[in-house]
């Protein structure tokens, strides 16, 4: 398929030479599983992108080559992060193959590096407030597709879920008891083995009560495995695209701000517990962050999240 870049034709030939076909396949399906299959359908795109642009698939590709592929892609899309992920493909594929690997070269590793510092610092914009929670929650609609987004969007706060965790979210990966909702996230951004992140939603007594609005929803969700299917085709997932507009349709209707994304959602939890004195670790457990530095840029700096600091000359 890769032409020059597709090295598990040629190592499979070499491994039939010493063992039986079967064998070969079950070992390359292995080498192919250090990649999730998500990401391995994101480096064909890209790698296939390249070999079209190249043209020439019987010789190996030089620096200078892959240098002004991703040049050129940074140009047309203004994007470090489509840049990052091509490089990644690219690389991936050519380090099976003998030689050295161009994308392991100074001078593209420098080019990275470059638009990494002129990049932007990472911020996931405006973080939705307790009182629009309370405004989406509280909305009376009737309609499926409305119940379907008020649930999706109230479980993303109570959660502090990544928008595409709720939209891959099986009804299996839910366990109700009379006080609260236990998620199972089986994989996420950051860990992609071990034992599933256990994310409860505890049941609430206030006006934003995220179980119940979860539990009225799968009374009227058309049958699927998916928590937030596709209502048109329920074997499928609610699609991020169209997650995304109807958020644009909902600030609409009930007034909030256009320019709330489906990641608001997830810093508007993370700044509503630490404004609500949850301890840093605990808030990154719950929402699945390693890092603080990543927590950082999810969290609105405010009195109310940094309470002790912007207090800390009251006795002057």
């Amino acid at each position: 398929m890769f032409g020059y870049l597709d090295p598990f034709d040629s190592i499979k030939l070499a491994l039939c030479s010493f063992i039986n076909s079967s064998i070969a396949d079950r070992l390359i399906a292995t080498i192919r599983a250090s990649r999730e299959q998500s990401t391995l359908a994101r480096y064909e795109a890209s790698v296939n992108k390249f070999c079209n642009w190249r043209q020439q698939g019987t010789t190996p590709p030089t620096t200078e080559e892959v240098l002004a592929f991703l040049g050129q892609l940074f140009c047309s899309t203004s994007s470090m992060s489509v840049v990052q992920s091509a490089a990644a493909a690219i690389k991936w594929h050519l380090k099976f193959l003998p030689g050295n690997n161009p994308v392991e070269s100074v001078w593209i590793r420098a080019f990275l590096e470059g638009l990494r510092r002129q990049a932007p610092p990472v911020q996931h914009r405006q973080k939705v407030t307790e009182a629009e929670i309370r405004l989406i929650a509280g909305w009376e609609s009737t309609a499926v597709k409305d119940r379907r987004m008020i649930a999706y969007l109230c479980l993303l706060f109570a959660g502090c879920l990544r928008p595409s965790e709720g939209l891959r979210l099986l009804r299996k990966d839910l366990v109700f008891s009379t006080s609260e909702v236990t998620i199972r996230i089986e994989k996420d951004k950051t860990r992609k083995e071990g034992p599933p992140r256990i994310t409860p939603i505890r049941k609430s007594s206030s006006s934003f009560c995220a179980l119940k609005i979860l539990q009225d929803w799968l009374c009227v969700a058309p049958t699927s495995q998916f928590v937030f299917p596709n209502l048109k085709n329920p074997k499928a997932a609610f699609s991020y695209d169209a997650a995304r507009k109807e958020l644009a349709r909902l600030a609409n209707v009930l007034g909030f701000r256009k320019d709330l994304t489906l990641h608001g959602f997830r810093g508007g939890s993370a700044t509503a517990a630490i404004a609500n004195g949850a301890p840093i670790d605990e808030v990154m457990r719950f929402g699945g962050w390693k890092r603080q530095a990543t927590l950082d840029a999810y969290v609105e700096v405010s009195a109310t999240t940094v309470p002790t600091a912007s207090a800390s000359f009251d006795f002057l």
